[in-house]
């Protein structure tokens, strides 16, 4: 994302932005996750969630809710979402494993 002309997409969500913003400044990649106090705590945390769940829906739940938050946290500063990426994160493996939610 960082090569001139090979990134060809029109939209980065507020979280890219913001990385690659401190980026730019100088900060250490492991420096560079903000948070804007609006859309960074907000859907834009829980999507990331979805691809982490099925990769590690078999393994246990610590281990599980554990990657989520690490990939949520990779390039997010966030306060409020982890409680609810973790339950989010439940509710989903359910669903692979065919529970019934209703």
């Amino acid at each position: 994302m960082t090569t001139k002309g090979s990134h060809n997409d029109t939209y980065a969500s507020t979280c890219h932005r913001m990385f690659f913003k401190n980026l730019v400044a100088g900060k250490d990649p492991k420096e560079c996750p903000d948070n804007d106090g609006k859309n960074v705590d907000t859907i834009d945390a829980l999507a990331v969630t979805v691809p982490i769940v099925i990769s590690y829906h078999g393994s246990d739940r610590d281990t599980r809710n554990k990657k989520v938050l690490e990939a949520i946290r990779v390039l997010r500063n966030v306060k409020t979402v982890s409680k609810f990426a973790i339950e989010y994160s439940d509710i989903l493996v359910d669903v692979l494993n065919g529970k019934d939610l209703r």
